[in-house]
């Protein structure tokens, strides 16, 4: 399964609409500019690094009280700091609000474009999956990928830490 930060950020957002001010229909999340730089081509604890998905989330709310405005951007930092953990990898930028005033000086209309990397892991699949993709001469699924580690051993005949 490939995370998708930008969907978790979403909901997490839709929880707070009425701590917002705002009704479902002035809410709205898209995305755009998807990009597929490769990945590492390397196998890691969660598989074989195919590519990144990159790609900008837009958040677009409309009527938004302007006095909502600093919870929301502390709503959207708050859940990157603790829920993105691409940010810093990636170097990605900041969210920039974009605030459009409305006519009653009280409402804005915002759009939030996030920008944000998804890992994308493969792993090996069957021949009769129907969804495997074929790279490198083998066949691969987007899946949980296991691996197996020790749980007890020795090193240099060393002692474990329950017989120190």
């Amino acid at each position: 399964m490939i995370r998708n930060r930008f969907d978790e950020l979403r909901k997490y957002l839709k929880t707070k609409l009425t701590l917002l001010g705002i009704r479902p229909e002035q809410f709205d999340a898209w995305i755009d500019k998807l990009a597929l730089p490769e990945g590492g081509h390397n196998e890691t604890e969660d598989g074989y690094h195919l590519c990144n998905f990159r790609y900008t989330g837009r958040i677009y709310i409309e009527r938004l009280p302007e006095a909502q405005l600093s919870l929301l951007a502390l709503y959207v930092r708050s859940w990157l700091d603790d829920n993105d953990d691409t940010r810093g990898a990636y170097k990605l930028p900041d969210p920039e609000a974009e605030i459009i005033p409305l006519d009653d000086d009280t409402l804005i209309d915002v759009l939030l474009p996030v920008e944000f990397v998804d890992p994308v892991y493969l792993a090996p699949a069957g021949d009769d999956d129907p969804e495997a993709l074929d790279w490198c001469g083998r066949k691969w699924s987007v899946a949980e990928y296991l691996v197996d580690y020790a749980e007890r051993g020795t090193v240099n005949q060393a002692p474990t830490e329950s017989e120190e």
